[in-house]
């Protein structure tokens, strides 16, 4: 750190954002030459702007490919575009981006909303091979003179990826809900409501279908809490070999995309007895206390896990997280650390008011899950709900 910098807290979610966009690779480098020694280099506002700012250092000629200045700001003053006027800002550098990307050049809601000053050619186009100085064409659309100082902020870079379009040719072109609806129609909002029913549809029966994964490998939990003894202790198999009445029974699911990356039950930790051998640790404490006396592995934890020792690899960011009952807050803040995008939670399920509390306060995108969507699901294959 320089002397006499001042020192800077990072917020986690400042810092948690920094590294998924270096973990996506979606950080570039972008190279710039100054053409006037006084230009600046483009800056972000605050942590979060997307964009950048660039700033003018004199109005150039229109006409020139060269951008030879006619009007310094320094040198010569403040420039004043009078209303209905234009004038073409020099920024002073040019730059060079990697292939595969677009830079957008974008108009200040400062400067549109108060001074009614217009980026003529919103928003402009900067080309990956484009070499030359750009240039920020402003327009006064508004009643009175309005000034530029040297070095204002007059417009804002934003570099997307693009893709590289190719054209093919088709006797017939698939058919949408909106079809050939144009300018207006969507006015009246029945495409927009015809088309959000359309998508959370989709939403619900993909939830479904995944959520059903997740219920059925619940069933593998060995943990016997709720399950009765007979008058030795012993838990009680029911007629199918297994246990009934299990309280405790979890699954999750992680998907990335349409791919199950991950998949896990809760159980107890490899290397110590069976719960239906030593019997349940907790039983006789109240559900969501005294955590480490469980010997258990959460599903949560077990799906993540299974990820970690597959030979696949792979990345829980953005991923949706399919579960049987509501995280526990351990999970929950684990689940954050992990950067999920989604969590999808049968409704109705194990109740986790201080796993929720976690999430909720996060940006991640919270579903539920109704059983009757699950359960229509296995008609014909098995009757009812999974049986225990």
């Amino acid at each position: 750190m320089k002397p006499g910098t001042a020192a800077i807290d990072i917020d986690i979610a400042t810092y948690r954002g920094f590294v998924r966009l270096h973990k996506r690779g979606e950080s570039i480098a972008v190279k710039f030459e100054r053409v006037h020694d006084d230009a600046k280099k483009p800056e972000r506002a605050t942590n979060g702007a997307a964009a950048l700012d660039v700033f003018a250092i004199g109005v150039g000629d229109r006409f020139d490919p060269e951008r030879k200045i006619i009007h310094h700001l320094r040198e010569d003053g403040p420039y004043t575009i009078n209303p209905g006027e234009a004038a073409l800002f020099v920024i002073g550098i040019k730059f060079e981006f990697p292939p595969g990307h677009v830079c957008l050049v974008n108009p200040r809601s400062g400067l549109s909303m108060k001074r009614r000053i217009e980026l003529g050619n919103a928003p402009g186009i900067v080309d990956e091979d484009f070499r030359g100085e750009a240039g920020v064409l402003l327009t006064n659309e508004g009643d009175e003179p309005q000034t530029i100082n040297y070095h204002d902020r007059i417009a804002q870079l934003l570099f997307l990826r693009r893709p590289m379009p190719y054209f093919r040719e088709v006797k017939k072109l698939d058919e949408t809900l909106r079809g050939d609806g144009g300018f207006g129609s969507t006015g009246d909002g029945a495409y927009l409501k015809e088309g959000d029913k359309l998508v959370q549809e989709v939403l619900r029966q993909w939830d479904a279908h995944f959520m059903l994964i997740a219920m059925s490998t619940a069933q593998k939990s060995t943990c016997m809490r709720g399950v009765p003894k007979d008058s030795k202790s012993n838990y009680i198999r029911n007629p199918h070999g297994t246990y009934s009445g299990k309280t405790r029974k979890f699954g999750c699911v992680i998907v990335d995309g349409d791919r199950i990356v991950g998949i896990g039950f809760n159980h107890e930790q490899f290397g110590v007895p069976s719960c239906a051998q030593a019997g349940c640790l907790r039983e006789s404490i109240d559900s969501g206390e005294e955590l480490e006396t469980c010997r258990a592995v959460h599903a949560e934890e077990a799906a993540v896990f299974s990820i970690l020792a597959s030979d696949l690899g792979g990345s829980t960011a953005g991923t949706t997280v399919y579960v049987t009952g509501e995280p526990c807050e351990r999970c929950a803040r684990m689940l954050l650390e992990l950067s999920i995008g989604t969590l999808v939670v049968l409704k109705g399920g194990y109740s986790s008011k201080n796993g929720m509390d976690v999430i909720e306060k996060s940006f991640t995108v919270i579903r539920y899950v109704d059983i009757d969507d699950v359960s229509h699901l296995v008609e014909g294959i098995i009757p009812g709900h999974i049986a225990d």
